[in-house]
């Protein structure tokens, strides 16, 4: 049921009121953060200035190009999160690549950031796609997203 914004966004509307529940997608926000905020500052009257809100880009992902490269780099030090298991463990190493990768990833080296297909195991997109394209179509009865446009399956 995770990932089943459908059931989640029905049962806030049973509790607070279709009316209440307003909904905007991540993709929508991530492509202009600015102009949504205007657009809910408006819709909800609010009082702000959103020229002083920041306009740097916060944990963005690494491009397809330098996908790898993190990945292969990342077997060098775990920053002792004990999350991964590297290869060998190079003290200092994770600050040290992340700054690297942050650095290269701001140029054309990078290249775009990986869609989710390109990310995973095509076998587990479809699956995935299957699991959640009906989930999608009932959310799209609830609300008027443009799901299709912004490459949910459906």
């Amino acid at each position: 049921m995770h990932f089943e914004y459908d059931r989640l966004i029905s049962h806030y509307d049973n509790l607070f009121g279709v009316e209440r529940v307003h909904v905007f997608t991540f993709e929508q926000f991530r492509h202009n953060p600015l102009a949504i905020a205007n657009m809910i500052a408006r819709r909800f009257k609010f009082e702000v200035t959103l020229d002083q809100v920041g306009k740097a880009e916060n944990n963005r992902s690494y491009g397809e190009r330098l996908l790898p490269l993190a990945r292969m780099l990342n077997q060098f030090g775990n920053g002792g999160y004990g999350i991964d298991h590297p290869m060998i463990e190079i003290p200092g190493w994770f600050r040290l690549n992340r700054a690297l990768l942050a650095r290269l990833n701001r140029t054309w080296i990078a290249g775009r950031p990986p869609s989710p297909g390109k990310l995973l195991d095509p076998e587990l997109f479809q699956i995935l796609n299957k699991r959640f394209a009906a989930s999608n179509h009932r959310l799209l009865k609830l609300r008027t997203l443009p799901l299709a446009e912004l490459g949910y399956p459906l």
